[in-house]
């Protein structure tokens, strides 16, 4: 903990300062090779977004004797344009802590961009040392998921609760819009909970289908007992015959 809390507050000079920096090395040059990165997950994977499969990339942290590394931020950084991704619950980069066996796993990716290669820059920084590499993944039917969900969205809101909710409950709130970011009402919306381990693989702890307001707005609660792990909703939406389907982090 006291590592996490070390690095919390730097993420800000990290992304402002660092992270520029980084992005414009050479990736086969890294500033030192005392820190390495091994790619765990993701390499030559294809992200299908009609059949909504892709692969979130992880990594382990090592020292230069090989010994895995805690508590070590690791930014994971997509194309800023072509063929891409975005990370569930970041906007552009996307960030995470190694675990105590060196392990960082990125949020759930989803393709963008169009189809072809995707290179995500990953890098780590460590008591000065910096270390990065990349990751390359294909992606396949972006085209066909624009034509598919071109008039339906999933957004996430501030905020962890809906008017009216008891002060302990806790959850995702969305909004389910048009293309034109118009509410959608009545929508149904099924919301599944799920622990995501370090191999990527999600355990469906809860699910609960319900229907969106006349504003599009929808909750879906965590259960008091949820247990340890990484937690993400998996959320579906559709009306009308148009669907969407949207991952979203859970702190």
């Amino acid at each position: 903990m006291n590592r996490i809390a070390k690095w919390l507050p730097a993420r800000e000079i990290w992304h402002a300062v660092v992270l520029p920096l980084l992005l414009f090395a050479p990736v086969t040059s890294p500033v030192r090779a005392a820190l390495r990165l091994e790619i765990l997950r993701g390499e030559g994977s294809n992200n299908n977004a009609v059949q909504g499969t892709a692969i979130s990339p992880a990594v382990r942290v090592l020292d230069e004797g090989g010994q895995p590394l805690a508590g070590v931020l690791v930014v994971f950084s997509p194309p800023a344009k072509g063929a891409s991704l975005v990370f569930a619950g970041f906007d552009s980069d996307a960030d995470a802590l190694t675990d105590e066996s060196g392990v960082a796993v990125a949020p759930h990716v989803r393709p963008t961009g169009g189809n072809g290669p995707v290179e995500i820059r990953v890098m780590a920084s460590h008591a000065g040392e910096f270390a990065n590499c990349v990751i390359n993944q294909i992606n396949l039917g972006v085209e066909g998921e624009a034509e598919r969900e071109k008039e339906l969205d999933i957004v996430r809101l501030p905020g962890v609760m809906p008017p009216g909710s008891k002060p302990a409950t806790s959850g995702l709130l969305i909004r389910v819009e048009d293309a034109k970011g118009s509410p959608v009402p009545l929508a149904t919306v099924l919301f599944v909970l799920r622990r995501v381990g370090n191999d990527g693989k999600a355990e469906e702890l809860s699910r609960m289908t319900i229907t969106a307001g006349q504003d599009g707005e929808a909750f879906g609660t965590i259960p008091k007992r949820s247990g340890n792990g990484r937690l993400e909703f998996m959320v579906q939406a559709a009306e009308g015959g148009r669907r969407a389907t949207r991952y979203f982090s859970i702190e």
